[in-house]
């Protein structure tokens, strides 16, 4: 089953790679290491083998990103995550890997802005990116709620 998924996944990325997917060309001009330095020598994390170990800080920061280019919510970028498999691949992950939950990507933008390096990142990002000849317009995922009503019982008066 595990190697249908992934012929599957294979198949599709092939697809966007024909079609120019604009998170690939990202992933391709993008030097995200220095955004990684930046953010963990501001977090400066401690490894200890209490407790659940974090998810990468880049990884992380891609979130974000992907958050201000789809004007996504925390929630709605924990389920684009899950039902995206250009996002999935724009972050580095594989269909099966654990995705951060709303509340920890939360956390994660709080951090940033209380260590004040927020505001620098993102300068930092659109900078390399008009650099790069590309103009980012933010886009807007519209979704769609379902929500089950009960059926209504007729009441025919014969």
């Amino acid at each position: 089953m595990e190697s249908l998924i992934a012929g599957f996944a294979q198949a599709r990325y092939n697809l966007m790679d024909q079609n120019g997917e604009p998170l690939v060309k990202l992933n391709k001009i993008i030097n995200w290491d220095v955004f990684r330095e930046i953010i963990e020598k501001a977090i400066h994390r401690e490894t200890t083998n209490v407790g659940r170990p974090p998810y990468d800080s880049l990884l992380m920061f891609k979130i974000i990103n992907l958050q201000k280019w789809y004007t996504l919510s925390d929630a709605g970028a924990q389920n684009a995550i899950c039902n995206r498999l250009d996002f999935t691949r724009f972050l580095g992950l594989d269909i099966h890997d654990k995705i951060p939950d709303a509340a920890t990507i939360w956390e994660f933008k709080k951090t940033l802005k209380a260590l004040g390096v927020y505001d620098e990142l993102f300068d930092m990002l659109d900078k390399m990116i008009k650099e790069a000849g590309i103009v980012a317009h933010k886009g807007c995922i519209v979704d769609a709620t379902f929500v089950m009503i009960p059926k209504r019982q007729s009441k025919k008066k014969i």
